[in-house]
C-alpha cells in the first residue's frame, strides 16, 4: 500500500512541475514576443485583472483573427497594424503593449480568451442572450436613478 502511496505523489508532483515548466516556457515566449513587435509605442507591465479592465473596454472593437485563434481590432493599417491585439502570445491595446507579470496571469489570461472566444464569438445566439441582458439591466439602472 505504501508503494502506490508513494507513485501516486510521485505522478501528482511530477505532473504540477510539468504544469508549472510549460506555463513558465509560454511566459516567456509571450515577453519576448510583445518586447520584439515593433509597431508599439511603448510597453507596460499589468496582471490579469487589469488585463480584463482592458479587454473590456475593447471588447466591441474586437474581432478573430488568425483562422479564431486570437482577436484583433477591427480597424487596420498597413503602416501600424492593429490598434488592439492578441494572438500568439503578443498583447496590445492602443499600440501599448502589455507584458502579464507572472506565468499564473498569462495563463488566467489564455484560460479567460479561450472561454471569451469559444461562448460569446463562436455561438452567436449566446452573444445574443448577453447583449439583451446588458440592455435589461442598462434599462433597471436608468428606470431607477432619478
Amino acid at each position: 500500500m505504501e508503494g502506490i502511496k508513494t507513485i501516486i505523489i510521485f505522478f501528482i508532483c511530477g505532473a504540477l512541475v510539468g504544469f508549472g515548466l510549460w506555463i513558465s516556457i509560454e511566459w516567456l515566449v509571450h515577453r519576448a514576443m510583445t518586447k520584439e513587435k515593433d509597431s508599439l509605442v511603448g510597453i507596460g507591465v499589468a496582471n490579469y485583472k487589469q488585463f480584463i479592465t482592458e479587454f473590456e473596454k475593447v471588447r466591441d472593437e474586437m474581432e478573430y483573427i488568425g483562422n479564431g485563434n486570437g482577436f484583433g481590432g477591427k480597424a487596420y493599417s498597413y503602416k501600424t497594424g492593429r490598434k488592439h491585439y492578441y494572438y500568439a502570445s503578443i498583447i496590445y491595446f492602443n499600440h501599448i503593449g502589455m507584458l502579464m507579470r507572472t506565468p499564473w496571469d498569462f495563463f488566467m489570461v489564455e484560460r479567460y480568451t479561450k472561454k471569451y472566444a469559444d461562448y460569446i464569438l463562436r455561438k452567436p445566439r449566446l452573444r445574443e442572450k448577453l447583449v439583451e441582458k446588458q440592455r435589461k439591466e442598462e434599462f433597471r439602472l436608468k428606470r431607477y436613478e432619478w
